[in-house]
């Protein structure tokens, strides 16, 4: 009986985020991730805006592939024409907050369970053209500390 409540629990914990938890990513967050290197740590400061070279990278592929309308409709980027720029009709500021959710061992309940790795901001300056200069800031959970 037990292990059955215990089954269903764990069952219904899963269910409850398992879309925050799902492992599918698109192609912004998984350049925008801060990867973990065992020997190194995280390549990229934590909770602080850094340029980020993947996520550069990406969006002026991107750009240059299908224009600044992908990066909305495809990747869900906020992107407003850019003041800061006169005079270029083609320069935009967009932005996008990435939440980053994890599954993990579970020392509560035998199983897994969402853990709260914080969020990522991504800030980009495009254009003229497909120039891009891009920052991320990953405002980090304790959860993310516990690896250190």
């Amino acid at each position: 009986m037990r292990i059955a409540a215990a089954a269903l629990i764990c069952g219904l914990g899963l269910t409850a985020c398992s879309l925050e938890c799902d492992p599918t990513v698109d192609d912004l967050q998984s350049n925008a991730t801060y990867k973990w290197n065992e020997a190194r740590g995280y390549r990229l400061p934590l909770d602080a805006w850094t340029t980020n070279p993947e996520v550069e990278w990406f969006l002026q592929r991107e750009v240059k592939r299908s224009g600044i309308s992908t990066l909305t409709a495809k990747y869900g980027m906020q992107c407003v024409p850019s003041s800061s720029v006169a005079g270029c009709a083609d320069c935009y500021t967009c932005t996008k907050t990435i939440r980053e959710w994890f599954l993990g061992a579970s020392k509560v309940i035998p199983g897994f369970k969402c853990l709260d790795y914080g969020e990522v901001f991504v800030h980009a300056e495009i254009g003229p053209g497909s120039k891009v200069a891009a920052m991320t800031y990953w405002k980090t959970s304790p959860e993310v500390h516990k690896k250190d």
